[in-house]
């Protein structure tokens, strides 16, 4: 996560895609069940919803990993969120 940090802090785009599925960087990190840097990649306001090329975004990559860690990361992003507004 510290590799993670500094590519974030020289402006590493946390947004960008990869691969024929398309998936990012909080895509892959919930689907693996790296917790620590998914942590990482929401506390630079990554976006949760974007979906990879096979429609699955970080909750549903989470979820079917059955990382419940990361699952409750970004639970807590979408519970945070609604209650904004």
């Amino acid at each position: 996560s510290e590799c993670l940090k500094a590519l974030i802090a020289t402006g590493a785009n946390i947004r960008t895609t990869y691969g024929l599925l398309r998936r990012t960087a909080v895509n892959h990190a919930a689907q693996l069940g790296h917790a620590e840097c998914l942590r990482v990649l929401l506390a630079a306001n990554a976006d949760i919803d974007i979906q990879d090329g096979e429609g699955i975004n970080a909750l549903m990559a989470a979820a079917e990993g059955g990382h419940s860690a990361c699952l409750e990361l970004v639970l807590s992003v979408i519970l945070s969120a609604q209650s904004d507004v």
